[in-house]
């Protein structure tokens, strides 16, 4: 699959990179840094409250939850060394093959 047309792509590539080059001042550098339970644990959280804004039908909050859990995801992934490539290949075999 070619992802370089897809914004998760470019926030994946913005992810690498800072944690390839670590700024103290940028969030996603700040997060890389932090112990793995916090890493692991983050998504969960984040899956959590999108849940609850689900519940409560509040679109402006399942907007900024849904965004949430997507970085988080992916601070997950590039912290493990995964590429976003994989998880998409693997969503479009699982999910929309015959």
């Amino acid at each position: 699959m070619n992802t370089s047309s897809c914004p998760l792509s470019d926030i994946y590539s913005k992810v690498v990179y800072f944690h390839e080059n670590p700024q103290k001042e940028v969030h996603c550098s700040k997060k890389l840094r932090k112990k793995p339970k916090y890493i692991r644990c983050k998504p969960v959280e984040e899956a959590s409250e999108l849940a609850a804004a689900f519940q409560k039908d509040d679109i402006e909050e399942i907007i900024e939850e849904a965004g949430d859990l997507l970085y988080y995801t992916i601070i997950l992934l590039v912290y493990r060394e995964i590429e976003l490539e994989s998880v998409c290949d693997r969503i479009l075999a699982k999910r929309f093959s015959s």
